[in-house]
């Protein structure tokens, strides 16, 4: 389905998950589960098999797409070649992809800074046996040198809880990211560094843990993102904005119906909101 046009906005299938612009060119890319369709010229491609993408990144040139794993021709949408590891980025022209060590979990979408664990305590009664884990954000310069910069302990077992699995990170001292729920369900409680100062696992007002809503998206002026209370079965099911550079970071509520963030020709961010019609693009209050 190709998205039609609605008082001067496009308006996208139901079942879109990710919007992604390529201003530059004119382009924009959208996915659904298990599909990725460029609006002007139509053309898609079909998984095999559904791919729930995360993120889509497009090479400086615009002329090739990450989606996950999957590297991409950008005009033919011809999958040329998948990495061992969903955790790319373009390194310049470059597609890179991170090769998990013992202790790298996840690539920020740039490449520069990884979060990092090392266990510190294999885990004792008191915490059900899971291992203890000493978290940093790593940061790689372009000399070739690393530096780690201390977050904090948390305890998570790969096995069982999963790892965390939502990053990104605006400089050394600054980031999001996510702490496994636990029961292998890819959700993570959200957590946030601003200036060296951690906070862990937020809750609303209303006390309901917040989880990260897909993966955070870099703008030029900040890392943005969604957070959710998606427990089954709460009395309320909210979805929130949130906000961070080196300077603040903020975190506002938005319509429920909000089911991804991207950005517009003049990289201010957009909200897409499922209606019946299919997901409309929307400022968020404040304009950001």
């Amino acid at each position: 389905m190709t998205p039609k046009t609605s008082h001067h906005e496009f308006v996208f299938p139901r079942s879109t998950i990710l919007i992604a612009p390529d201003p530059l060119r004119r382009h924009t890319y959208y996915a659904t589960d298990d599909t990725i369709f460029e609006v002007s010229s139509g053309k898609r491609h079909h998984f095999s098999s559904p791919n729930y993408p995360e993120v889509i990144l497009i090479s400086p040139k615009g002329d090739r797409l990450l989606i996950n794993n999957v590297l991409m021709d950008a005009a033919t949408l011809r999958p040329l070649h998948r990495f061992e590891t969903d955790q790319t980025w373009w390194e310049g022209q470059k597609p890179r992809s991170l090769q998990y060590t013992d202790d790298l979990l996840i690539a920020d979408t740039h490449g520069r800074y990884f979060l990092a664990a090392k266990q510190v305590d294999a885990g004792n009664e008191s915490n059900g046996g899971c291992p203890k884990h000493r978290l940093s954000l790593m940061e790689h310069l372009p000399s070739g040198k690393r530096y780690r910069h201390k977050i904090g302990e948390a305890s998570f077992d790969g096995g069982s809880t999963g790892v965390p699995s939502h990053f990104a990170a605006w400089d050394a001292q600054s980031a999001v990211f996510g702490l496994p729920r636990g029961g292998m369900t890819g959700e993570d409680f959200f957590c946030y560094m601003l200036q060296g100062k951690v906070h862990q696992c937020l809750k609303n007002k209303n006390g309901f843990d917040l989880y990260f809503e897909k993966q955070p998206l870099r703008t030029k002026n900040a890392i943005v993102g969604l957070a959710c209370t998606n427990d089954e079965g709460l009395r309320e099911q909210a979805s929130y904005l949130y906000h961070l550079n080196t300077q603040k970071f903020t975190i506002e509520p938005v319509d429920k119906r909000t089911v991804l963030v991207t950005t517009g020709r003049q990289d201010e961010v957009l909200l897409g909101i499922r209606t019946t019609k299919g997901v409309i693009l929307e400022k968020p209050k404040g304009n950001r």
